[in-house]
This record gives C-alpha cells, structure tokens and sequence, in this order.
C-alpha cells in the first residue's frame, strides 16, 4: 500500500484508493502502533469507502474525522483514542463477551431431506427465539438464507419481532444480489462479507443452522 505526504501537512499519508476498507484498517494499525504516530490521514476513491473505513475505525477504538477532499479524493484522518477510552472499550468488550453469541443461517430451511418439513422448522425455531429471554446477539443470514429475509417468508414477523427487540440481523449482500432479491430484503441489514467476517470472529459463541 503506498504512502506520500499531504501537501498541507507533515503527515503521512495512506493510500487506500482501490483498497478493501479493512486491509486499509490494517495499515493504519501498523502505523499507529508506532510511538511516534499519533495520527495519519487516508485518501481514498469514494464517499462510501471513507464512511466504511470510519465505522470500522471507530469500531477499533481510533477516532475518525472527515477531512473532505482532495481532487476527485475523499480525506479521512484517524487517531489513536485516548487511553481511559480505550481501557473502558476494552472493559466493556470482557464484560460482554459471555453473552455475545450470534447465529449463523445459511439455508431457508433445517435440513434438507424434506424442503417443507425443513421451512416448518425454521419458521419454528425463529419463533422459539422471539419467546425465549436467552437470545444471539446477532443473527448473521447467507446463502439461501437470504430468502427468509424477504416480505413474502414465513419466518419474516419472528425476524422483525427480533430485531424489534435488538438482534442485529445481517443479510448477505452477495447471497441478495446473486439470488436477484435486491430491493426486495424487508428486515435486517445488508452487509458485505467482510462485515460478517468480523462479526464472526468477535462473537464469543457462534451458533449453525
């Protein structure tokens, strides 16, 4: 990933044009582990690019601020958080992490000998959760999946009634654009796979369907 300096400061900046936001993430963890590096200044090729790289920062516990542009670039400057912020981030993350579990879908059914003996089941089990106190944190929904995600599904009121009562439900967004159901997903979140990736990885417990 290169590097050159902005012509306004003496910072140095990171190149993130053409660049996932979580590989950039990465590079400008390297860098801000430097003692000497409080700061740096990413330029990057889109308004999206900026804000996805901004969340994750802030997710990190960096701080994140829109510089504006710079030509036909997007100007992002992140900093390390202060430290009492990132104790109680790091605090909050332990206290968490007991009851930080997500399930993961990855059909529209449970099983597959029997495809409507499989929707009845999972329409069940759906429902079983918006009944029950011990709920995932996150509900992270794939493949076929997707399809429960939709108006017409019968397991789409347990999906709203769960994330009424504050599941993250994320939708696959490359399971909705293959299966052609863009525009037409009516709970949740759409995501991309390095959005789940992630959730996968800080859940403390995951659960397979």
């Amino acid at each position: 990933m290169a590097e050159r300096h902005h012509a306004a400061t003496s910072e140095c900046d990171i190149d993130g044009r053409a660049v996932q936001p979580l590989e950039t993430l990465l590079t400008v963890k390297s860098r801000l582990t430097q003692a000497a590096t409080e700061s740096v200044t990413v330029v990057l090729d889109t308004e999206k690019a900026r804000d996805d790289l901004s969340r994750f920062a802030e997710d990190a516990g960096y701080c994140a601020q829109p510089l504006g542009r710079r030509d036909d670039d997007f100007l992002l400057h992140i900093q390390r958080g202060k430290p009492e912020e990132k104790e109680q981030l790091e605090e909050v993350a332990v206290a968490d992490q007991p009851t930080d579990s997500v399930l993961l879908i990855s059909s529209e059914t449970v099983g597959c000998p029997d495809e409507q003996l499989g929707r009845m089941l999972m329409k069940k089990l759906l429902y079983s959760l918006t009944e029950t106190e011990q709920r995932p944190t996150a509900i992270v929904i794939v493949s076929s999946g997707v399809r429960l995600a939709v108006n017409n599904s019968d397991s789409i009121e347990a999906l709203r009634v769960l994330e009424d009562a504050g599941v993250d439900i994320m939708i696959c967004g490359a399971s909705v654009e293959f299966l052609e159901l863009k525009g037409k997903i009516a709970v949740g979140r759409v995501c991309d796979m390095y959005q789940i990736v992630e959730r996968l990885l800080a859940a403390s417990k995951t659960l397979s369907m």
